[in-house]
């Protein structure tokens, strides 16, 4: 459903033989609705950018509400890219509930937020999304048709798109713990504002302390006459990016 807002292998070498990527049956480690949310062409392009997606029909119990920040970018398959390696991008919040353990669903409020200026960047309400995982480790998938609202100095512009969305991370007591964040522009219907990435642009997100931490869901609305400019802030170091 379109919501209008109001504003983002090796294989081990060894004396017996492997398995490829390609002759798995990643049926066993994902529940249907996921692989037609991403077929296994598309599971197969996060892993070769070293994305984690926690496998498996068993996920953890996930509630309450979570802050990612500070957010980077760390991987992108662009070759010109909106954001550089290693660049800040907006504060992410994230509530989870509704979780259905029989088909494995849950639903999440996503709401994008500049940390400066607290502009409501990105909102997409009441997303279904399906889990894998085992233990406390889960990843959770979904489509999402949306705006992207963009702040010029003297007006707001919305940009629709379709996108496929993964997040995964360990749930811990002090929160979500190794928290990433995969993004694939499935359509951007022609980008007219020509400000969307390209159609099939995936990019992979880090929390960049490593866990998204309990906090309150962002519920500030913003205004239609809000005036916001996108901060930029100081980029990861190499060696920084190369942890992740």
């Amino acid at each position: 459903m379109l919501r209008k807002i109001c504003g983002v292998a090796l294989c081990a070498i060894a004396l017996s033989s492997c398995t490829s990527d390609d002759q798995r049956d990643y049926s066993e480690v994902y529940v249907p609705e996921i692989l037609e949310i991403a077929p296994v062409e598309r599971i197969q392009q996060l892993e070769r950018m070293n994305f984690i997606m926690h496998e498996g029909k068993t996920p953890p119990q996930v509630s309450g509400s979570y802050k990612a920040s500070p957010y980077y970018m760390t991987a992108s398959n662009e070759q010109n890219w909106t954001y550089q390696s290693g660049e800040r991008v907006e504060d992410y919040y994230y509530r989870f509930r509704d979780q259905n353990m029989s088909d494995l669903s849950i639903r999440m409020d996503v709401r994008g937020v500049d940390p400066e200026f607290e502009n409501i960047v990105y909102d997409s309400p009441n997303e279904k999304r399906y889990m894998s995982g085992n233990g406390n480790k889960f990843s959770a998938f979904s489509i999402v048709e949306n705006y992207y609202v963009y702040h010029e100095r003297d007006r707001i512009d919305t940009a629709r798109f379709r996108s496929l969305e993964v997040v995964s991370a360990e749930v811990s007591d002090e929160g979500l713990r190794n928290y990433q964040y995969a993004f694939v522009m499935l359509d951007n219907y022609g980008d007219p504002l020509n400000k969307l990435a390209q159609n099939d642009a995936t990019r992979i997100f880090y929390d960049g302390d490593r866990m998204a931490q309990a906090h309150p869901f962002f519920e500030g609305e913003m205004a239609d006459d809000e005036v916001g400019v996108r901060r930029k802030f100081r980029p990861l170091e190499r060696q920084d990016i190369d942890q992740f």
